[in-house]
């Protein structure tokens, strides 16, 4: 009898692993005969802009991370990208948006082919960089005029800015004397902002 219990034990629990799942029109189920769903992206920042929802992060090829990355825009139907996002293992990690310009914070050294140093804007038909900006950016926020923009740096196009800066659409400037210290492995940054 010892033996008998094990074997049917084993048998039962086979017998749940073995039965497929299988995606029925309407059942909420996503058969992954048909890739997944959504992104390509395993994604960090999410933020609605109007009604289209731009998502990014990073990106993976053949289970290792990418040297690429996109960002992703889901206008309730369908998906869509723009520009492809270089540099190293670029991470987008934020979104702000100010009048029809996009800008793409992160980890990264080019967006579109264009040298853009942990910030980028896309304008709609074009990438740039912002002002000469260079470090990473982890979190952007606007007040409708100027863009708010923190993490880890030690100046914004050439302004001396400790890990958060103003970008007036012409201009960086300071935030008082910053926020913390610059420490090249990234701690302490700004990883928050409201306005």
């Amino acid at each position: 009898m010892s033996r008998v219990l094990p074997i049917v034990c084993a048998a039962v629990v086979a017998g749940f692993v073995v039965v497929p799942a299988i995606a029925a029109p309407g059942d909420g189920h996503w058969d992954r005969q048909f890739g997944m769903a959504g992104t390509g992206t395993r994604n960090y920042a999410l933020r609605f802009n109007g009604n289209l929802l731009y998502t990014g992060g990073y990106s993976l090829l053949g289970g290792q991370l990418a040297t690429n990355t996109v960002v992703n825009i889901f206008d309730g139907t369908n998906w869509s990208t723009i520009g492809e996002i270089t540099g190293g293992t670029p991470v987008i990690y934020d979104f702000a948006f100010l009048g029809s310009n996009v800008y793409v914070g992160g980890v990264f050294t080019q967006a579109g082919g264009v040298p853009a140093i942990g910030l980028a804007k896309w304008d709609g038909t074009n990438w740039s960089g912002v002002g000469g900006f260079s470090g990473l950016v982890f979190e952007m926020t606007t007040d409708g005029t100027s863009l708010y923009v923190g993490g880890a740096f030690t100046n914004a196009g050439g302004i001396l800015a400790t890990n958060i800066a103003r970008w007036d659409g012409t201009s960086w400037s300071a935030l008082g004397d910053g926020i913390g210290y610059y420490d090249n492995f990234i701690f302490p940054s700004v990883n928050a902002l409201a306005v």
